[in-house]
C-alpha cells in the first residue's frame, strides 16, 4: 500500500487528515507535517525525511502539498530524486479521499496520476454548474 505524507502551511494537512479520518474512518500508513512561519529548513527537511521513512513499506510514499510554490512543496522537491516518492501539489479534500480510497490497489506513480486528475475534477465554480452568469466574467459552461 501507497503511504501518503501531508506537508502543508501551519495546520491544514492535519485538518485535512482529520477530516478524511470522519469520512472514511481509521487510516494508516498516513501522516501530516505542519511549516510554521520560524521553520528552519535543514530540520524541517530532516522531520519530512524521517516521516518519509517511517511511513514507506515498500510501495512508496506519495507526499502531498497544500500549493505549489510553497515552502512545503519547494522542501519536498528536493526528494523526488528517490525513485518510491512523487510529490503532488494543491491538496484538496477530495483528491485526500480519492488517495486513500485507492492507494491499497494503485502503484505509486498511477495513484499520484489519480488523484492529480480527481483533484483538478473537484475545482468548480457554482454558477457555471447551475448555468448562471458569473457576473463580470464570461462563462464558459461545465466541463
Amino acid at each position: 500500500m501507497v503511504s501518503v505524507l501531508l506537508i502543508s502551511h501551519g495546520n491544514i494537512g492535519h485538518s485535512f487528515l482529520e477530516a478524511a479520518r470522519q469520512i472514511l474512518g481509521d487510516v494508516e500508513q498516513v501522516r501530516a507535517v505542519s511549516i510554521g512561519p520560524s521553520a528552519e529548513g535543514p530540520q524541517v527537511l530532516q522531520e519530512i525525511e524521517r516521516a518519509r521513512r517511517d511511513l514507506d513499506q515498500g510501495d512508496g510514499v506519495l507526499i502531498v502539498t497544500d500549493m505549489f510554490g510553497g515552502t512545503p512543496s519547494n522542501i519536498s522537491f528536493s526528494m523526488v530524486e528517490q525513485s518510491q516518492v512523487e510529490i503532488l501539489t494543491g491538496l484538496n479534500l477530495a483528491m485526500l479521499l480519492k488517495i486513500l480510497s485507492c492507494r491499497k490497489s494503485a502503484r505509486l506513480g498511477e495513484l499520484a496520476r489519480t488523484a492529480l486528475e480527481c483533484g483538478r475534477e473537484s475545482i468548480c465554480l457554482g454558477r457555471e454548474i447551475l448555468g448562471k452568469e458569473l457576473p463580470g466574467a464570461e462563462s464558459r459552461g461545465p466541463k
